[in-house]
């Protein structure tokens, strides 16, 4: 019985969706080119946050060491 009315609601929202008009606001260019932007600046931040598998972060997070000899005294 759950299934049966999560798959109403699912096809109501599509229906709502559908007759809004939302898809051709979505489907202006100038969205297309933010959304582009979006995800270039997004990979960009993770990639200094994070690092690749070939180099460090370019900013170091707090608490964490990076330096293998600090422990040596």
């Amino acid at each position: 019985m759950k299934s049966v009315f999560v798959t109403i609601v699912m096809f109501l929202g599509i229906a709502i969706i559908l007759e809004s008009g939302i898809m051709s606001f979505f489907a202006q260019k100038t969205f297309f080119y933010f959304a582009c932007f979006s995800v270039v600046i997004s990979l960009i931040s993770a990639v200094a946050f994070l690092g690749t598998p070939f180099s460090k972060p370019l900013f170091k997070r707090r608490g964490e060491k990076h330096d293998k000899n600090s422990d040596a005294s």
